[in-house]
């Protein structure tokens, strides 16, 4: 442990292993042992063979950390070009730049694998792989405090996590028996069985593991434990039962070595385990594959050749002094021999197990010219001691022919984006050879020393197989389950259904295979398009086969036969009818309107007038209007006011026409049958000068009164029906003889004239109401007697108010009144239609309404006797 710091960062840095497959192989799909990342990669050969002379071998170096150019570079030192290392001097002055690159825990580690027997076979779908296969792996875990420590001393702070140092070591032999499976067009899984048999390990599993420095002390604190099985080699235990520490310095028994038992023992230990491999495929379109693998998924139980050491530390220290010039080397020896006396080990031979170090690869593949060129990306996660490691790669993959092929791949994460993997297959008759590397330095340092910058691994596979079963003859080489020499289409894309000839299957016939066909039962004969589908040259859903109109404009609305609609089924589609609900069976013009050959605005099926001249205004029903209903069109009428029923010529004017000969055409002739030579007026009638409605020629009597117009003979002298010498037009009763001094009427009796006018004061009513007062049932008796003597009376009462109180209710007032005079008077036998009663209420007042006299007088009721109703 003297040296350390350089010597394990120095020699494990560049013999160290950072990744356990060859990415770069994962792509080369002529090569059969890819199907060890992925037991579901089937080799391309019917069958391979390992050959021992050259066999297959992996090795793999690098760290998790630091690159090549971090250890050792180039520097000009006092103007000279010097080749450093990260502890020189110069080089310590720029220590952060060193410190910041390291991880949390840098991970240094190695692996070497050579293939000692393996062979694999297709039979059908299937194919069966078995291998046998010898295991190197190392691995250093240095946790970044510890550089802290070296580099920076106490500076970089008061505590050190140490707990993640550690190793670990193994050598093991792999017996593996693979199987996969083509399930269908599109999926293969595929898995290995794993027998393991351990020759030797070691590793650590430091618990906890801290250092605290101070000014005056250091103190170092941890628990941990140690196994190892190691054979051939003897370690040394006191007689306490405890490691001797002290005499710690392991050796080969060559003894043991040189009888030849010690070496079977090793090959053929009772250290055993068991392994597993999962792996599928699936071709999610005829050209992108998605793969997917967990390898190295298993332990190993160790049960010979044993030793544990329990591991305890706690003490404290005055620390180190250091000053320039010192021999660091003397310093650390101080110091470790301090932490040396202070461990506390037990010893035993338990048996215990170690897992694998598991892997995920997640990968895709899209190629194109029938899987000559492929572009690939594949992400890889190791997980071991406790920690996920993680790679990315960009793959870009040529294989021109089967026996040829090269893969060009660059690291995302682990190569700081500037490191390149390269892989080439060579077939030469049945031996087919391969090589493949990732991480290939891009960049160098360009002074004194080449050495490459950000390369922090290296993985190189190589080997040499025999394959019997040339795709190209008994193989499958576009592998759709046809031998290639029974193959007519040997390209076929991968994942396409086939016939038995190798070509993919077209069960309609149209060109287009049924993996691509989305219209598989296409009647034979019919043109399609690249899917399969029969042709919509117009794209309204109805393929040209069916298509009554394939013509159709684009968005159009159409019937199931492919033509347009047509709902009024007037032969003009609805997406050019400008009269989309014409009736049935009307004749139209071509934008689906009814004809209107008189471009009147009424279509002919409506038009009752067909003919009728442009430019002429027309009815509801297409006629000329006639706005005088003389018959005559107001187009052609020069007369558009002629009075109703008058008769008109073809101009629409009244005929000229004068029946009675007096000069007034009959049209506007009121008097259309005037004798003749007789003088008439502008109308057309004779003069009538006193206006009597006798005319001159006719009237005896020409100077009748104006008031006896219409009370006139024939003669147009004055009527008198009753033959009283008192014309009709000035006898109130007309009907009945009368006398002159009383306007036509009979005479009246005196006495009777001397009882009405006592009755317009005699009659009195109770206050406010309709009751007569007895006190004026006699004068009422009078009257009756009156009526009863003189039959040919009839009687007209009226009833009159004063105007105190409301008009309205004084208006029904006196005609409640008059009514209660009638029904006393016809109680005394007078019949009630002899009797006829009116209210005025306060409208008729003989005197004024302003004192108590005069509206006495206007309460009052009136009794009139007329001898006609």
């Amino acid at each position: 442990m003297k040296h350390f710091i350089v010597t394990v960062l120095m020699v494990c840095c560049s013999v160290s292993l950072f990744a356990q497959q060859v990415n770069t192989l994962y792509f080369m799909n002529n090569v059969p042992e890819r199907n060890a990342y992925n037991p579901a990669f089937q080799p391309v050969h019917n069958v391979y063979i390992d050959l021992p002379l050259m066999p297959n071998f992996r090795f793999d170096v690098g760290n998790s950390s630091l690159g090549f150019s971090d250890i050792i570079f180039n520097k000009k030192i006092n103007g000279v070009d010097s080749t450093i290392t990260f502890l020189h001097p110069e080089a310590l002055k720029e220590k952060d730049n060193f410190y910041n690159r390291l991880s949390k825990t840098t991970r240094i580690y190695g692996e070497l694998t050579f293939n000692l027997i393996g062979f694999g076979f297709r039979v059908k779908k299937n194919y069966f792989t078995v291998d046998v296969s010898q295991k190197m792996s190392s691995g250093f875990y240095l946790p970044r405090d510890l550089f802290g420590l070296a580099l920076y001393g106490s500076g970089k702070g008061s505590e050190f996590d140490l707990s993640r140092l550690g190793i670990q070591a193994s050598l093991y032999t792999e017996f593996g028996l693979g199987y996969s499976r083509k399930v269908n067009d599109k999926l293969t899984v595929g898995g290995k069985l794993k027998y393991l048999i351990g020759q030797a390990n070691i590793n650590t599993d430091i618990k906890n593991l801290k250092l605290t420095t101070g000014i005056d002390k250091w103190a170092i604190s941890g628990s941990g434990a140690l196994n190892a099985s190691l054979p051939l080699v003897d370690i040394p235990f006191g007689a306490d039962g405890l490691i001797d520490l002290a005499n710690l310095n392991p050796e080969v028994n060559t003894d043991l070595l040189s009888s030849g038992k010690g070496i079977t023992n090793v090959i053929f230990s009772s250290n055993n385990g068991f392994g597993v491999d999962l792996g599928a495929t699936y071709n999610i379109l005829p050209k992108l594959q998605l793969s997917a693998a967990l390898t190295d998924l298993g332990f190993i139980r160790w049960r010979s050749n044993l030793t544990n050491a329990n591991l305890g530390v706690g003490f404290e220290t005055e620390g180190i002094e250091y000053r320039p010039g010192d021999k660091i080397e003397d310093k650390l020896d101080t110091l470790l021999q301090k932490v040396e006396d202070a461990f506390v080990s037990s010893g035993s031979h338990n048996s215990y197990t170690t897992a694998l170090s598991t892997r995920l690869n997640v990968g895709a593949e899209y190629s194109v010219v029938n899987n000559k060129i492929g572009f690939g990306l594949l992400s890889s996660t190791l997980y071991t001691n406790k920690s996920l490691y993680t790679d990315l790669t960009l793959a870009a993959n040529l294989r021109p022919c089967t026996w040829f092929s090269t893969s060009f791949t660059y690291s995302l994460l682990n190569g700081r984006l500037s490191s390149l993997g390269f892989g080439a297959q060579l077939r030469v008759m049945p031996f087919n050879m391969y090589l493949a590397i990732d991480r290939i330095p891009l960049t160098f340092a360009s002074q004194k020393l080449p050495v490459p910058t950000n390369l922090k691994s290296v993985t190189l596979q190589a080997g040499m197989v025999w394959v019997i079963g040339d795709p190209k003859k008994v193989g499958d080489d576009d592998g759709d389950g046809v031998k290639n020499k029974r193959d007519k289409c040997p390209n076929t894309p991968p994942g396409y259904k086939v016939d038995k000839y190798g070509c993919e299957i077209d069960s309609d016939g149209d060109g287009v295979a049924d993996d691509m066909d989305k219209c598989p039962a296409t009647p034979f004969a019919v043109r399609v398009d690249s899917w399969g589908c029969p042709l919509d040259d117009d794209g309204d859903g109805i393929p040209n086969i069916a298509d009554k109109c394939p013509n159709t404009p684009v968005g159009v609305q159409i019937d199931s036969s492919g033509c347009p609609l047509d709902l009024d089924l007037d032969s003009v589609p609805d997406y050019r009818d400008s009269c989309p609900n014409t009736p049935v069976g009307v004749e139209t013009d071509s934008s689906g309107c009814p004809l209107d050959l008189d471009l009147d605005s009424v279509p002919d099926y409506r038009d009752s007038c067909l003919s009728t001249p442009a430019g002429v205004q027309v009815n509801s029903v297409g006629c000329p209007l006639d706005t005088d209903g003389d018959g005559v069109p107001d187009y052609l009428d020069k007369c558009p006011e002629t009075p109703a029923s008058i008769a008109v010529d073809s101009t629409g004017c009244p005929s000229i026409e004068d029946s009675d000969g007096d000069g007034v055409p009959d049209h506007v002739d009121k008097c259309p049958n005037t004798p003749d030579s007789i003088a008439v007026d502008s109308t057309g009638c004779p003069p009538d000068e006193d206006g009597d409605g006798v005319p001159d020629y006719l009237d005896l009597c020409p100077a009748t009164p104006a008031a006896a117009t219409g009370k006139v003979d024939t003669a147009g002298c004055l009527l008198d029906t009753d033959g009283d010498s008192i014309a009709d037009y000035a006898d109130n009763c007309p009907t009945i003889e009368g006398v002159a001094s009383n306007y036509g009427c009979p005479e009246i009796n005196a006495a009777v004239k001397q009882i009405f006018e006592k009755a317009l004061t005699g009659i009195e009513f109770q206050l406010g109401a309709t009751a007569i007062k007895p006190s004026s049932y006699d004068i009422l008796d009078q009257i009756a007697a009156a009526m009863a003597e003189n039959t040919g009376y009839i009687l007209m009462v009226y009833g009159h108010t004063d105007s105190a109180g409301v008009a309205q209710e004084n208006m029904v007032l006196s005609e409640e009144r008059a009514n209660a005079v009638k029904e006393y008077i016809e109680k005394k036998g007078i019949a009630p239609d002899r009797i006829v009663t009116k209210g005025f209420g306060d409208t008729m007042p003989v005197a004024s309404n302003a004192t108590e006299e005069g509206r006495t007088k206007n309460r009052r009721v009136e009794f009139i006797v007329k001898f006609e109703r």
